[in-house]
């Protein structure tokens, strides 16, 4: 359809068609190209701000 052919030609980080609220905890927020880095909101927010760690104990 004619709404998912224009929503990937833009260059915009979120885009709404017919709708009024689009942001929500679930869904990333960030800009595109230089007005922003990376994304806050959602797991991609959080796996931005965190780093992967791996603990092995004997507690035997």
């Amino acid at each position: 359809p004619r709404q998912k052919r224009m929503g990937r030609a833009l260059a915009y980080g979120m885009v709404a068609i017919n709708r009024v609220k689009i942001t929500g905890a679930p869904i990333p927020f960030g800009g595109v190209k230089q007005s922003g880095i990376g994304r806050e909101g959602s797991r991609h927010g959080l796996e931005a701000f965190t780093d992967l760690k791996y603990l092995c104990l004997d507690v035997a």
